[in-house]
């Protein structure tokens, strides 16, 4: 890092105080962690093991996860420079791509494009990779941000504000190494959703109970 002087972000497993996290870990030019990211929405009986303390003969008798990952504190954004101009992106890893109300509150406090760290490894099929990245996809058309997945299997690429794909690697198999250069547009424009979420949706549903109530 100090050698090419740039900033790096990576995915790594952190032990803090005796408690394991699922992290991203933001390095600046002198190789000195600028910012760190704890996983926020874990995926039970895979990265946590729900009310443990009770139902720990389970998780034995059954090996149904051999993880005990904490839940990190919230959504955070993660800065990045133009110049010396000063900015931030939003971090989700693996299945946080999923959940748009945390994506919201990122892009509500600054982020300009989305950071997506994921391990599709576990699964088998190309089509469910491919599924996958779909919300990629949905999330960069929802908030009119540009959306950055990279990815140790399943599909690493740089998707636009517009939901289009600017490049990929498709042919990339697990433990590859590749090089991409991205450039993207990191214009945060906003949209009905980013701005109130599914306020519209509420109102659809309100108006439905309406109509079937006076009908």
């Amino acid at each position: 890092i100090e050698h090419h002087q740039v900033r790096m972000l990576i995915g790594t497993a952190l032990l803090i105080d005796g408690k394991n996290y699922n992290s991203a870990v933001l390095f600046d030019k002198n190789g000195e962690a600028e910012g760190i990211y704890h996983k926020n929405r874990l995926l039970p009986f895979n990265e946590y093991f729900p009310f443990a303390d009770k139902l720990l003969f389970l998780k034995e008798r059954f090996s149904l996860n051999n993880y005990d990952f904490r839940k990190g504190q919230g959504p955070v954004v993660l800065p990045f420079y133009q110049g010396e101009e000063k900015s931030y992106f939003g971090m989700v890893i693996c299945s946080e791509e999923g959940y748009p109300a945390l994506l919201r509150r990122q892009i509500q406090d600054g982020a300009r494009f989305i950071v997506v760290t994921l391990n599709n490894e576990w699964f088998k099929s190309e089509a469910a990779m491919m599924l996958h990245a779909q919300t990629g996809i949905l999330q960069a058309a929802a908030f009119k941000v540009p959306v950055i997945r990279s990815s140790n299997s399943g599909l690493t690429c740089a998707i636009d504000r517009y939901g289009r794909f600017q490049k990929k690697g498709d042919d990339l198999k697990f433990d590859d190494e590749a090089v991409f250069h991205f450039d993207i547009d990191p214009v945060a424009s906003g949209t009905f959703y980013g701005a109130y979420g599914n306020v519209f949706l509420f109102v659809c549903m309100l108006f439905l109970i309406v109509i079937i109530y006076y009908r």
